[in-house]
Parts: structure tokens; sequence; C-alpha cells
């Protein structure tokens, strides 16, 4: 089958929407939180299938800044955040026996477990579901390790220093509890660490 590219998100004005998704990939949810006119946030979650069986899925995050604010500021520029994440059926298969309670579930369970993660939107049943299934030794933490494990499953490679570094700046310990995860997520750690960013300067127009 030819793979098709899916669209992105393209930062240019507030009312942006989605470009129409190419041939073979259904876009699955879309989220637009248009906060006030020059503060968007914007959340798109593609799937691509063959004979039925989801193969491929990919993540879109983007997030205009307060541009009004960069008048107060002394900074020369602001920046977009645009963040993309494209995981594939094959290397969750080859991987998943890093997180032993996640290799008992199929690729789409994974991507469904992986979305509060990554947009930031959850209930905590929904986020304890997912730090469970990503604890393997169940010792009620996330150490770095097992984080690790995770770049790995979703076909990410990030230095050890540098999710030492995300982790520590959470915890003196030097793994995560429950509590500590949910920040993880609200300060933006975990999408920096699994979706490439793709910065988008603003500050010369």
């Amino acid at each position: 089958m030819e793979y098709h590219h899916p669209p992105v998100i393209i930062p240019t004005t507030p009312n942006n929407v989605l470009a129409h998704q190419a041939q073979d990939w259904k876009i699955m949810q879309v989220i637009n939180n248009k906060i006030r006119d020059d503060i968007v946030k914007k959340y798109a979650q593609y799937t691509k299938r063959v004979n039925g069986e989801m193969i491929k899925v990919m993540y879109e995050w983007f997030e205009r800044g307060d541009r009004r604010s960069r008048q107060q500021s002394s900074y020369g520029s602001q920046r977009d955040k645009h963040f993309r994440l494209e995981i594939n059926k094959d290397t969750f298969d080859r991987y998943n026996d890093r997180l032993p309670h996640v290799r008992r579930l199929t690729f789409e369970q994974f991507c469904e477990l992986l979305a509060p993660i990554i947009t930031g939107q959850y209930n905590d049943y929904q986020l304890r579901k997912t730090f469970e299934k990503l604890d393997s030794d169940s010792d009620g933490y996330l150490n770095q390790q097992e984080i690790e494990n995770l770049l790995l499953v979703v076909g990410r490679a990030e230095s050890n220093y540098k999710v030492y570094d995300m982790i520590s700046q959470l915890s003196s310990r030097g793994k995560l509890n429950f509590e500590e995860f949910k920040r993880f997520i609200n300060d933006g750690f975990a999408r920096e660490l699994l979706m490439p960013s793709y910065d988008n300067e603003y500050g010369s127009r």
C-alpha cells in the first residue's frame, strides 16, 4: 500500500482549521480550544488501518502563545509550540515486552492509553489506569527506566540525562508518584519527551 503522509496543523492564524486528511488516514479526534483571540490550542489524532487493523497512529499538538504579552516583554521573539508523534504497530510489537502490563494490550488499546498523556485532558480514573500500566514493577512509582521504556515502545529516543533531569525537577527521590506524574503531564514534560517539537518563531511578524 502506498504511504500517504497525513496533514499537519499549520500555525498561521488563530482561525486555522485542520487540513483535509490525506488518503488512507482517518481523523479520529480534534480538540480546538480557543482561549481567546491570540491563544489557541489544537490537538488531533489520525489513524491508518489495513484490512481493518490499525497499523499507525499520529498525534499532533499545536499551541499558539499569548502574543499580547509579547508587547510587554523584553524578549525579542515568541515561539508557537507544535509537536508531532507517529507510532507504528511494528515498533510497538517489537518493544512492548519492556512494559509487561502494556504487553497484554492491543496496539489500539495502547494508543488510547497514551491519549491523556499527550492531550493533558483526563480524569483521575483514566490517568490512574495509564499510570498503573506503565508502572512495570507495581511499586506505585514511575522510575527513569520505565519512562525510557515507554519512549522505546513509541519509537522515540532521548538522552538518559534529559529524562533524569525532568524527573529531578518534580521529585527528589528520582521517580514519580501519581501526583507527580500529573505534574509531569500538566507542565508539558511528557509531551516534550514523547513528541518531537517543531518550533515556529513569530517574533519578527
